[in-house]
């Protein structure tokens, strides 16, 4: 439905990167009104122009499904003209459907090439993708350093999944000397940013560590 589309617009303006030239006001009206086929056109017309936010906006749209059939071949067609506007929302939606398969062959490498195009310009949510790609090896050789410099950028924007896997590397031990004590205040911080199911696994983890230490200490207390 198209009921959401302001939604989208306005949440990606607080990312920080407002619609240029369009007149939002004049879409929720429209929206508001029920008259999905104007503010559609409006969007259209924006797109048509050139402005790099619309197109990604429809591009969103036919991902979704909102207002549109789901549709990704033309979700990438939208992506693709405005990531080669430079639009760093846009090449990281490229790098997702490349990296899925969505609206095209999968290709690991060509979603490497977005994200990394993304990240360059400090776009968060595209730090964070290229660090799991690093971190994993998808498209690219495993490379910790990478990926641990990766997420910590964007766990200085408070990007929660990134604290959390920065956590599970120390967890782990994963290019970095494994440290509990870290883990834990990362899983602490992330925690209240991550969705329900991840909440509980942070949950299950942080129990783990502390019902390990507990158990460590009565191995060696003395009576």
């Amino acid at each position: 439905m198209m009921k959401n589309l302001v939604k989208y617009i306005f949440l990606f303006c607080l990312m920080g990167d407002c619609v240029i030239g369009m007149n939002l006001g004049e879409i929720e009206n429209l929206l508001k009104d029920k008259k999905y086929k104007e503010a559609l056109s409006t969007l259209l017309k924006e797109a048509e122009d050139g402005n790099s936010d619309a197109q990604f906006n429809l591009g969103m749209m036919y991902y979704h499904g909102e207002g549109v059939e789901i549709d990704f071949a033309k979700a990438l067609e939208y992506f693709l003209l405005a990531a080669e506007k430079n639009n760093p929302h846009a090449q990281n939606a490229l790098g997702r459907l490349y990296l899925c398969g969505y609206g095209v062959k999968q290709d690991h490498s060509e979603a490497l090439k977005w994200y990394t195009l993304a990240a360059k310009q400090n776009y968060v949510s595209a730090q964070y993708n290229l660090g799991l790609m690093y971190l994993y090896g998808y498209g690219v050789k495993i490379n910790r350093d990478e990926a641990y410099r990766l997420f910590n950028l964007a766990a200085k924007e408070n990007h929660s999944k990134s604290e959390y896997n920065l956590g599970e590397m120390y967890r782990r031990g994963l290019g970095v000397p494994k440290d509990l004590e870290k883990t834990l205040a990362l899983f602490a911080k992330c925690y209240n940013g991550l969705d329900e199911e991840m909440k509980k696994r942070v949950e299950n983890k942080m129990n783990e560590i502390n019902l390990g230490k507990h158990a460590l200490v009565s191995k060696y207390h003395e009576n």
